[in-house]
């Protein structure tokens, strides 16, 4: 009988070698190259008479001539004729079409019997490959366990359904199924979990560096689902553990009083709603959406309160300073504390007319929304106010959830007065009603 020496892959993958060194040396080159496909191991096969328009008889019986012969059965290597690379099938034999040749090949036992002579006993990793056959292992099985591993889509699914969905916020649920979507699964969703690298997350990472803020999230979501998956006992280690994440330049614009009074002289001549959005961010150092989301029956006029079921941080009370609750009594009645231009909505997204905004104060086009609640915290910690006061008053999550609760609301409503009072210093008279 004719033998041949191959390389073959985890995944059943072969590749025609000229003889044992060559398909050694193969081998070990693809560990190198293919870390994914490992272990990539060295074997020496026996060619069975190509069977021409071949039916599963025929396969049959040539599976049958060979345990006659005493070979073990052990798995069907089928490549057409004249092709280098070759795919490993189960010991169950496959079908064969009628218009495909294809040649029959036979992993031998422990060693290959010719007619002449014995062939010498395979060396290293098929030694104990043979040694494992004769011990009645099945060589397909942990070919089959790869095929049944969980991928990374499958990760996916899990966590969102056993993490995300239970625990998270909707918009934190929904942010984190945009970026499983448009990053993480195109790239690594067909691998197995327990098959990603290291040097898969970092690829994933890099390749996301135009977006520094968008890599560092993509990475803190897979390192989460990857922690998941190790208590799940999908895999024995985290390959996003370790690696680095890109340095963000902290943006700090804190406006002046004059450029704040600036920015209060051009919403002249915008619309009501804008404008009280922007004085009433600058007020309170509430964030963006706290405002853009609030309804008018949370507000409490008598306590100076905006009492918001949810927020970033959980539940949360806002103390209003006089100047706001004049902004909010102001306003004609709605339903949403900022109405939006069609009937029974909320304004949505304010940034067209935050740019027009910031070219009529003449401020830098760079300066965001958020800087507002930047200033209002600059401001209340020049003005003396401690930084556990300027916490409170900005619902930051470092303090105890509790703590909000214990402060007397006498003594926040003065707080907040102090700081709206300097950041209003510029302001002029009869702003509150327009």
């Amino acid at each position: 009988m004719t033998t041949r020496w191959y390389m073959i892959n985890s995944i059943g993958m072969a590749t025609l070698c000229t003889d044992e060194a060559d398909a050694r040396s193969n081998a070990a080159d693809a560990d190198e190259q293919y870390p994914r496909h490992r272990p990539h191991r060295a074997v020496q096969m026996v060619e069975v008479d190509q069977a021409p328009a071949a039916t599963s008889g025929i396969a049959i019986r040539k599976r049958d001539s060979l345990i006659a012969e005493g070979y073990r059965i052990t798995g069907w290597l089928l490549s057409k004729p004249g092709d280098r690379h070759a795919l490993m099938h189960d010991a169950a034999v496959r079908w064969l079409t009628q218009d495909s040749l294809w040649k029959l090949m036979h992993v031998e036992g422990s060693q290959v019997v010719e007619p002449a002579a014995p062939a010498p006993v395979a060396q290293g990793d098929m030694r104990e490959a043979f040694e494992a056959w004769a011990r009645g292992a099945d060589p397909t099985a942990d070919r089959h366990a790869s095929r049944q591993a969980p991928t990374v889509a499958e990760l996916a699914d899990r966590y969102m359904r056993e993490h995300a969905i239970p625990y998270k916020k909707p918009s934190s649920v929904a942010l984190d199924r945009r970026t499983w979507d448009k990053h993480i699964l195109p790239a690594l969703g067909r691998h197995r979990v327990d098959a990603v690298t290291r040097a898969d997350c970092v690829a994933l990472h890099g390749g996301l560096a135009r977006s520094p803020s968008r890599a560092n999230q993509t990475r803190a979501l897979l390192s989460k689902a990857f922690n998941l998956a190790v208590e799940w006992d999908w895999c024995t280690a985290n390959p996003v553990a370790g690696t680095k994440r890109y340095r963000i330049r902290q943006r700090e614009t804190v406006l002046t009083v004059q450029q704040l009074a600036a920015m209060d002289a051009a919403l002249d001549g915008m619309t009501p709603a804008f404008a009280a959005l922007v004085r009433l961010l600058t007020l309170t150092g509430c964030r963006l959406s706290e405002i853009l989301t609030a309804r008018r029956a949370w507000v409490d006029i008598e306590r100076r309160l905006l009492l918001l079921p949810d927020s970033k941080t959980g539940p949360r009370r806002i103390a209003l300073p006089h100047r706001a609750v004049a902004i909010i009594q102001a306003m004609p009645a709605h339903e949403w504390l900022i109405p939006g231009r069609k009937p029974g909505t909320h304004m949505a997204k304010p940034y067209t007319s935050w740019y027009a905004l910031l070219r009529r104060a003449g401020l830098p086009r760079g300066t965001r929304i958020h800087d507002l609640r930047h200033s209002f915290g600059s401001h209340g910690h020049a003005q003396g106010l401690s930084q556990r006061q300027i916490a409170t008053m900005l619902g930051h999550a470092d303090l105890a959830t509790t703590a909000r609760y214990l402060h007397g609301l006498g003594q926040e409503a003065e707080d907040v007065d102090v700081v709206a009072e300097r950041l209003a210093a510029g302001w002029r008279d009869g702003t509150l009603t327009q």
